[in-house]
């Protein structure tokens, strides 16, 4: 897979560019988050989040908690938050959307026409985004799920198709909304799959 290809590719002169970026904007990230955290800064949910995570912890259900309306995947995730560091799962969040950038940049690499810089700036634009960066510091789990849905496309471009409906399950799972995309990446493989489409219906 791409991913795989450009991190052992150790004459690409590229992918020190790549790291110095995703390292400055994971610092950024981080200092924005843990300055923030004295401050009224944290998303409502993030703490539903990690209430839920407590009652994992002790035990329980998370739904135990009131308005936990998620995944429990997503409170299993946040229970290092409980036992380690309640700043956990923000960095998780940071991570996320820290690989979202990389990801959008191998999505648009990899169709072998786009230019080298217009992937970075395909890149640059989420990663240096203030708002992108403000939904993944104050703890929302967006990032998550955007991360998810890039990898789904990653890895359908790739045509590791396995893959690729594990984690647009697990997208799903998370949020609903990812459904939508399921014509779009199940047309373009009906000629391959034996199945026709009805002369009506081909545009």
């Amino acid at each position: 897979m791409l991913v795989l290809d450009r991190i052992h590719d150790d004459d690409d002169p590229v992918l020190p560019l790549v790291v110095v970026h995703v390292a400055l904007k994971l610092l950024a990230r981080v200092a924005v988050s843990l300055y923030a955290s004295t401050l009224k800064y944290t998303d409502v949910d993030y703490r539903v989040y990690t209430d839920a995570a407590r009652h994992i912890v002790e035990g329980n259900s998370p739904y135990d908690r009131h308005t936990y309306r998620y995944s429990p995947l997503l409170a299993y995730l946040m229970v290092p938050s409980i036992i380690w560091s309640p700043v956990f799962g923000k960095l998780m969040f940071i991570m996320f959307d820290i690989l979202s950038g990389y990801l959008i940049y191998c999505i648009v690499k990899a169709d072998g026409v786009t230019k080298e810089l217009t992937a970075k700036m395909a890149a640059a634009a989420w990663l240096y985004n203030p708002l992108v960066m403000n939904v993944s510091t104050r703890g929302s789990a967006e990032s998550l799920i955007i991360t998810l849905v890039l990898l789904t496309l990653h890895l359908y471009h790739q045509r590791v198709f396995i893959l690729t409906g594990i984690f647009y399950g697990l997208a799903i799972h998370f949020k609903i909304y990812p459904i939508i995309y399921c014509l779009s990446l199940y047309i373009p493989l009906t000629n391959q799959s034996g199945i026709t489409i009805p002369p009506e219906l081909d545009w």
